[in-house]
């Protein structure tokens, strides 16, 4: 992929009129690399391409005064002499607002490209535009070629920010000679990708005043500086390590767990050093409340990875422009953390019937979509600088969901959920009973009476049935307890434990999802039926609520690829 310089270099080769660089943030940045590029392009070629600016607040390098953008444009012809590189701030927000000056400021662009007057076989003067959001208006979207300023990758972030931020401490130091271990200093650049250079400078100085230096306490404010960071990009949350669940609290997810563990290996160095590529991600698709949104969590955990969910709903934007702006916003700074996994919960709210709604929403969701498939395409996961982001998307059902979301290519594997069968019950009911501090072996074979009533119970609605019989049991304790005077000591935590009939009581009072939504667990179940990897490893047919399986077929097709068992 060519650099954003060469890339700028031959737009205006090519001819182009109007330049809109699409940034998220870094404007002293991206100034900087333009001038820079003007000076490169005077020395490799025969046209002097001098530099001048326009901003809504200090005018005009040619004329201060000049605040207007209508006098702007006019003037980049009447008044900037030879070629130039035309620097126009603040210009997209008028080029994209609404009202009449709007208007006759599309019109006077549209008029100067129409008439070749800003590049030509005479002149080369092209006008820069340094914008928020990557779509111009549709006035003078054929005028406009859109180029993408990508955020900082490794070099840049190590020379222009770290190393000038140890620079400055040696300074304050007399000249002292910061020693920072290269193993550290490596872990430090690798940690602040994926901000501005602007963002990482402010999280690097405040990590090492923080500390007292560059020493491995940095690590820390790091992340909870870049966890502000990336709270600020809309849809975007980032979950540190420290509170991404482990898998031992997860069950009936034994295939897929196993997939997961032997694609953590190539996250290793030594697979790296043998070409090992990376896994792309995976979609797990299944009945709410089956458990895809917990395990999605914890396989950034396995994987070593840092975790940011992404609620691509909020991406919406009732402004022209918005919606494209926030997701890739988004995505370019996922895609520039090195070690990510990218949770995209529920996508099927958001997608489903993109294709058929673009009468409703002008094709937003169309325009979204198209853009978030191609962004996983692109994702090039033998590269040490591109993006390589693990994608774990989760689904809820797949009616209207564009079938072009999971073909072979943007997913490692498609992987279905289901309701748990009995083995899967008396495991999942156990893992909730040990987390709230019950020990499961004190109910003995009487909690299989629990596991035979909760047949097509969701793993959701097993654990509210063990949270809500701990409730009405300490209820009940402490009443008595209350009733008697409060005579004695209070009931301990083993008196206050649910006993069966407390669980039984508090499974009647559930309705569970398969008798909720009996139609759309069965479209789920037939669409997964041969599309689908079981994360049990085990095929379910709907027979009513009658559940008959049978292992995985080592013979069959699928959408994903190989079967799981033999990888």
């Amino acid at each position: 992929m060519p650099s954003f310089a060469q890339s700028f270099m031959d737009k205006i080769d090519a001819g182009s009129s109007v330049l809109w660089v699409y940034l998220a943030g870094d404007e002293g940045r991206a100034e900087r690399q333009l001038k820079a590029i003007a000076q490169a392009y005077t020395k490799e070629s025969d046209t002097d391409l001098r530099w001048h600016s326009w901003n809504c607040v200090k005018g005009a390098s040619w004329d201060p005064k000049c605040l207007d953008p209508l006098q702007a444009m006019n003037d980049v012809i009447e008044k900037v002499p030879g070629s130039a590189l035309v620097l126009m701030k603040d210009l997209h927000q008028y080029l994209n607002g609404q009202g009449p000056k709007n208007v006759a400021l599309r019109r006077m662009l549209s008029e100067l490209c129409i008439a070749n007057a800003l590049s030509n076989d005479k002149i080369t003067r092209p006008i820069v535009i340094l914008a928020n959001t990557p779509t111009p208006h549709e006035d003078i979207a054929e005028y406009c070629d859109v180029i993408d300023f990508e955020l900082p990758k490794y070099d840049e972030m190590e020379a222009d920010v770290v190393d000038f931020i140890i620079g400055s401490v040696d300074k304050g130091n007399k000249g002292t000679k910061t020693k920072v271990d290269p193993d550290l200093k490596e872990k430090v650049v690798r940690s602040l990708l994926g901000t501005t250079s602007e963002e990482a400078q402010r999280i690097f100085a405040y990590a090492v005043a923080t500390c007292g230096g560059v020493t491995e306490e940095v690590m820390d404010v790091i992340a909870q500086e870049k966890a502000k960071v990336i709270r600020k990009i809309e849809g975007l949350r980032y979950i540190p390590h420290s509170r991404i669940p482990d898998a031992a609290v997860i069950g009936g997810f034994k295939y897929f767990m196993n997939w997961l563990r032997k694609r953590a290996r190539a996250y290793t160095r030594h697979a790296k050093s043998v070409g090992l590529e990376l896994p792309r991600g995976s979609v797990l698709i299944g009945p709410a409340g089956t458990g895809k949104t917990l395990v999605a969590k914890c396989a950034a955990k396995m994987l070593g990875l840092d975790l940011i969910l992404m609620d691509i709903g909020s991406m919406f934007d009732k402004y022209v422009g918005g919606s494209e702006a926030k997701i890739r916003n988004a995505l370019q700074m996922v895609a520039a953390m090195p070690n990510a996994l990218l949770m995209v919960d529920e996508i099927d709210k958001a997608f489903g019937g993109a294709h058929e709604g673009q009468a409703a929403d002008s094709g937003v969701a169309s325009r979204v979509l198209s853009y978030f498939l191609n962004w996983l395409s692109e994702r090039d996961m033998s590269s040490d600088t591109e993006n390589r982001t693990f994608v774990m998307v989760t689904m809820n059902r797949t009616q209207g969901v564009p079938e072009e979301l999971l073909r072979a290519g943007r997913f490692d594997r498609v992987w279905s959920t289901d309701l748990p069968d009995r083995d899967e019950r008396l495991e999942i009911l156990q893992i909730h009973l040990s987390k709230r501090g019950l020990d499961p072996e004190t109910y003995g074979k009487e909690l299989d009476v629990v596991v035979k009533a909760t047949d097509e119970y969701t793993g959701a609605e097993l654990e509210e049935i063990v949270i809500s019989a701990r409730n009405d049991a300490y209820d009940a304790r402490m009443s008595v307890w209350e009733d008697k005077g409060k005579k004695g000591n209070a009931p301990g935590a083993a008196d206050v434990a649910p006993n069966t009939e407390e669980l039984l009581s508090a499974a009647q009072e559930i309705t569970p999802v398969s008798q909720l939504n009996r139609e759309g667990v069965a479209e789920i179940r037939k669409f997964c039926q041969d599309n689908t990897y079981p994360v049990n490893g085990e095929r379910v047919q709907d027979t009513g609520r009658t559940r008959k399986s049978r292992k995985v077929s080592t013979k069959r097709t699928s959408v994903a690829g190989s079967d799981p068992s033999a990888n």
